[in-house]
């Protein structure tokens, strides 16, 4: 064994400090302390506004606004407006001006709409040099509720057309007597027929009356349909509308009227009865729709 090379032995007690070597190893993961990339990819400048749109079904509806900002010179600052659109699905635009920064984030919740379908809002950025409400950055489009609200950034871009829609029922105004009736497609909506049920009223005298339905959309006929069962004079039929073809009812004051699965009405479009051999006294009474609706267009 070479001499001068000291041997530990159990038992022996530590070696002096003077004896070790710290070995050290640089970490590979360091913080930038200079150079910090900027906390947002959306930069506002001097020109930029923040513009919405909102369309909504929903009466006395108010969507609120809110969003962060950070300034040039490092102070953060809040800022919130609100929109109030009206209940006829039109589109109300607003803009609000901004101080140039970093916009870190922008939400909106909805005051009365509680489901899909009713109440859309789309936000981006906008500057003069583009033209009029020309977007230079999109941030969001999207439906909002009062439980939902959809914000920049993580929030979606989407046309109101997407996704599931509104589904819900409401009476059509019954027409006069004689007349056939008939629930037209609301501007900037689109419908999807899942059903319907309808009392028709027949006076006594002439011939079996036979019911059919029509479909228009986008101003033309895609769907027309007569049952094979016949309303008799002086009878109270209810009429059932269902995406089903089944066997006629055995009762003769029911009757089952075919309509398409997925048919959607868009642009200048109706659903309505068609009415063979109708006297001057029949009368549809207690129209009601079940529909699926998007806002569209908006």
């Amino acid at each position: 064994m070479p001499e001068n090379i000291p041997v530990a032995r159990l038992g022996d007690p530590p070696s002096a400090s003077e004896e070790f070597k710290v070995y050290t190893a640089r970490p590979e993961v360091r913080f930038l302390s200079r150079g910090v990339q900027p906390p947002s990819q959306v930069y506002v400048g001097v020109n930029d506004d923040i513009q919405v749109g909102v369309a909504s079904s929903v009466a006395n509806e108010t969507v609120v606004f809110s969003y962060r900002l950070l300034k040039t010179n490092g102070e953060l600052t809040y800022g919130q407006f609100q929109v109030s659109p009206a209940s006829d699905r039109s589109l109300k635009i607003y803009k609000e001006d901004l101080t140039e920064g970093f916009l870190l984030s922008v939400s909106c919740r909805a005051t009365a709409a509680t489901t899909r379908g009713q109440t859309f809002a789309r936000v981006f950025l906008t500057n003069p040099s583009l033209g009029a409400g020309q977007p230079s950055y999109m941030l969001m489009a999207d439906y909002v509720t009062t439980a939902m609200a959809p914000a920049h950034p993580n929030g979606r871009v989407l046309a109101p057309s997407e996704g599931p829609g509104r589904v819900y029922s409401f009476e059509v105004t019954a027409p006069g007597a004689g007349l056939n009736w008939q629930a037209n497609l609301p501007t900037n909506a689109r419908w999807r027929i899942i059903s319907g049920f309808i009392q028709f009223v027949t006076v006594a005298g002439g011939v079996n009356r036979e019911v059919g339905v029509d479909i228009i959309s986008a101003g033309n006929l895609v769907y027309e349909w007569f049952s094979p069962q016949t309303v008799i004079p002086a009878t109270a039929a209810a009429l059932t509308y269902a995406p089903v073809f089944l066997a006629p009812f055995a009762d003769p004051v029911r009757v089952l009227i075919c309509i398409p699965k997925d048919v959607f009405l868009v642009g200048v479009a109706f659903i309505g009865s068609n009415t063979i051999s109708m006297a001057g006294g029949d009368a549809y009474q207690g129209v009601n729709l079940l529909v699926e609706e998007w806002l569209d267009n908006v």
